[in-house]
Protein backbone atom coordinates (compact mmCIF):
# COMPACT_ATOMS: atom_id res chain seq x y z
CA UNK A 1 0.00 0.00 0.00
CA UNK A 2 1.46 3.49 -0.73
CA UNK A 3 2.74 5.62 1.95
CA UNK A 4 3.04 2.81 4.65
CA UNK A 5 6.09 2.08 6.17
CA UNK A 6 7.22 -1.11 5.59
CA UNK A 7 7.81 -3.24 9.05
CA UNK A 8 10.93 -4.72 10.17
CA UNK A 9 11.99 -6.59 12.75
CA UNK A 10 14.50 -5.10 15.30
CA UNK A 11 16.88 -7.83 16.15
CA UNK A 12 18.94 -5.93 19.18
CA UNK A 13 19.74 -7.91 22.06
CA UNK A 14 18.17 -10.53 20.63
CA UNK A 15 20.11 -13.89 20.48
CA UNK A 16 21.64 -14.69 16.77
CA UNK A 17 21.72 -18.49 18.18
CA UNK A 18 21.70 -21.15 21.12
CA UNK A 19 23.46 -24.72 21.34
CA UNK A 20 22.94 -26.95 23.99
CA UNK A 21 26.20 -28.07 25.57
CA UNK A 22 27.80 -30.38 28.52
CA UNK A 23 29.50 -28.49 31.44
CA UNK A 24 30.70 -29.23 34.71
CA UNK A 25 29.68 -27.57 37.19
CA UNK A 26 30.87 -27.43 40.55
CA UNK A 27 29.75 -25.55 43.64
CA UNK A 28 32.65 -25.05 46.48
CA UNK A 29 32.58 -23.91 49.57
CA UNK A 30 35.41 -21.03 50.14
CA UNK A 31 36.06 -18.38 52.25
CA UNK A 32 38.05 -18.20 56.07
CA UNK A 33 35.10 -17.08 57.83
CA UNK A 34 36.36 -12.90 57.87
CA UNK A 35 35.08 -9.58 57.12
CA UNK A 36 37.78 -9.59 54.26
CA UNK A 37 37.07 -13.21 52.85
CA UNK A 38 33.73 -14.55 53.60
CA UNK A 39 32.46 -17.64 54.02
CA UNK A 40 30.14 -18.08 50.62
CA UNK A 41 29.58 -20.94 47.68
CA UNK A 42 31.23 -20.23 44.27
CA UNK A 43 30.03 -21.36 40.83
CA UNK A 44 32.55 -22.87 38.75
CA UNK A 45 31.57 -24.26 35.18
CA UNK A 46 33.96 -26.29 33.06
CA UNK A 47 34.03 -27.69 29.20
CA UNK A 48 34.35 -31.39 29.11
CA UNK A 49 38.04 -31.24 29.06
CA UNK A 50 38.48 -29.66 32.05
CA UNK A 51 39.18 -25.95 31.46
CA UNK A 52 37.56 -23.71 33.46
CA UNK A 53 34.69 -21.46 31.22
CA UNK A 54 33.94 -19.35 33.80
CA UNK A 55 33.69 -18.34 37.84
CA UNK A 56 30.62 -17.06 39.80
CA UNK A 57 31.69 -15.44 43.13
CA UNK A 58 29.78 -13.06 44.73
CA UNK A 59 32.50 -11.27 46.63
CA UNK A 60 34.48 -10.86 43.85
CA UNK A 61 35.57 -7.11 42.88
CA UNK A 62 35.01 -8.34 39.06
CA UNK A 63 31.23 -9.67 40.21
CA UNK A 64 30.61 -6.29 41.88
CA UNK A 65 32.18 -4.18 38.94
CA UNK A 66 29.91 -6.49 36.63
CA UNK A 67 26.58 -5.52 38.47
CA UNK A 68 27.74 -2.17 38.76
CA UNK A 69 27.71 -2.31 42.36
CA UNK A 70 30.82 -0.83 43.16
Amino acid sequence: MPGQKEKYHDRRGRPDGLKVEKVIHLSILIGEGTEADKIRIVEQYYNMDGDLIFELDHCSPYYQEFLDLR
